[in-house]
């Protein structure tokens, strides 16, 4: 089988429920990604996110926050 090398990266756009970014977290580890980018969340990400991330707790701490679609574009360009 052959080995693709690419990195995916889930975008979520203006979050409102803490609880839901948890449950991306969750998917994203279940099929084994990392990378999760908010953009201009609408709310705190504190313990309901955790619960909802349950095993999937890597991509929720080390997510990466932009303000806007123009911080996002300047600082993942590709």
């Amino acid at each position: 089988m052959k080995k693709i090398d690419f990195e995916l990266r889930v975008v979520l756009v203006n979050p409102l429920y803490e609880r839901n970014i948890g449950a991306v977290s969750r998917a994203m580890s279940n099929m084994g990604f990392e990378r999760l980018i908010l953009i201009a969340p609408q709310c705190e990400i504190g313990y309901e996110a955790q619960q909802a991330a349950a095993t999937g707790q890597d991509a929720l701490r080390n997510r990466v926050i932009y303000s806007s679609w123009q911080k996002f574009d300047e600082s993942e360009p590709d």
